[in-house]
């Protein structure tokens, strides 16, 4: 077997426990389990344990032999000098154990004295889930106060995602040198088209001055994006593309003299995402929606209930194909997503923060997102209700499952021990 079963092994879902005994009888009590390194260097970090009663925290090496470790010459290589536990399926250097830097016997863990490798087998073949835990809460409904446990750390992972999301908010803040105004147009700018293509899209807005579209230039706002970011050679050629060709080729002279020095080749992404969903209709849905208020995106900000202005789109920008406002579950996946995290930030720089129950409670109004992220969680948590279920779902895929954190996960600490 290669050595990688034994890291994929490790994980509180295989072993069962967090409490053994080192080869020296030793007790060891994990406290994390630690993540994969992808770098050079020792193949766990972050690990923490108590061995008698003292704590260690670094990194942690796995091999099949202990022996491994003097063949690999990792005695030599100083980025294995924080090593903290070695993890062995067999201790073959029981007469003469190894030592750290400092000449203290290096703490060994022998997994062969509690597992066998039809266990490591089982691994190999078990069908793989997206989620660690879910297979634990599926065989054991009458685990305490399960529910409980996940709806704490869904609340917890709704304020993660807003945290990072405000971060971002914050330093396009300082790129607009803090007009809320500007600010709101890229951020919200950004957020109007699918994430494959939410890069470019904050990148186009960011060249881009609302002040074009206050003076009611909304059809050259559009040209611009078209030629100067590269979106019109990109796009696929359907009815909406051959409408537009005409207003584009009215004003190509035009764009060709003053932006020449400007252009800048995006990329811009079509493959699996439906005709409705091209960045070019979502282009036009936006634009439509920021002429509806003359440029003026300070309606947002007014009060709890402003994120429902997403919805009031005039349809300025028609061109006869049927898109030109969002739709109703977009709506609810930019007041989730941009609106609300950029009101928040503004009211907490006026001293006006709103409570946690406040933030839940706007999120339990408004429909659930649904996509293949918050489908992984219907066995543990069930179908969304609303967008606080699916808000929750995502950030807890990006921030802790998919990146397997379950130690720090409240759900996995109590389904483990930890």
């Amino acid at each position: 077997m290669k050595e990688e079963v034994l890291h994929q092994f490790w994980h509180p879902k295989h072993l069962g426990q967090n409490v053994f005994k080192l080869v020296n009888n030793q007790v060891l009590e994990i406290q994390s389990f630690g993540e994969v390194n992808l770098l050079q260097g020792p193949d766990i970090h972050g690990f923490s344990a108590r061995i008698d009663g003292q704590l260690l925290a670094g990194f942690m090496e796995m091999h099949w032999l202990s022996s491994d470790w003097l063949k690999h010459q990792h005695s030599s290589d100083s980025k294995y000098d924080n090593v903290v536990l070695h993890v062995v399926w067999e201790d073959d250097l029981k007469l003469e154990p190894l030592r750290n830097k400092e000449g203290q016997i290096l703490p060994t863990l022998e997994l062969s004295r509690y597992f066998t490798k039809k266990d490591l087998q089982k691994l190999q073949i078990a069908t793989p889930v997206d989620l660690m835990c879910e297979n634990k809460i599926c065989e054991r409904r009458d685990l305490d106060g399960i529910g409980e446990i996940i709806d704490n750390q869904k609340k917890r992972a709704v304020f993660k995602k807003l945290d990072i999301q405000k971060t971002k908010i914050q330093e396009i803040l300082e790129f607009t040198q803090h007009d809320w105004e500007q600010t709101a147009w890229i951020w919200l700018g950004s957020y109007c088209v699918d994430p494959q293509n939410r890069l470019s899209a904050e990148r186009v807005f960011r060249n881009i001055s609302l002040n074009k579209m206050k003076r009611g230039n909304w059809e050259e706002v559009l040209v611009e994006i078209l030629y100067r970011f590269g979106l019109f050679e990109a796009t696929p050629d359907l009815p909406i593309f051959r409408q537009i060709i005409p207003l584009v080729q009215n004003k190509l002279s035009y764009l060709e003299e003053q932006m020449k020095e400007k252009c800048e080749q995006l990329p811009w992404y079509h493959g699996k995402v439906r005709y409705q969903n091209y960045p070019l209709v979502k282009f036009i849905q936006y634009l439509s929606f920021v002429s509806s208020w003359d440029g003026d995106l300070t309606v947002l900000l007014e009060n709890e209930g402003s994120w429902v202005n997403l919805n009031k789109s005039q349809k300025v920008i028609d061109y006869k194909f049927g898109f030109s406002k969002f739709a109703g579950d977009q709506i609810f996946r930019m007041a989730a997503n941009a609106w609300l995290p950029l009101f928040l930030i503004y009211k907490e720089r006026r001293d006006e923060s709103l409570s946690e129950n406040q933030i839940l409670e706007l999120l339990k109004g408004w429909k659930p997102e649904v996509n293949g992220i918050v489908k992984k969680y219907r066995k543990i948590d069930g179908a969304p209700l609303n967008a606080f279920d699916s808000f929750s779902q995502i950030s807890m895929w990006q921030n802790w499952c998919s990146v397997k954190k379950c130690s720090n996960c409240e759900i996995g600490k109590s389904i483990w021990n930890l």
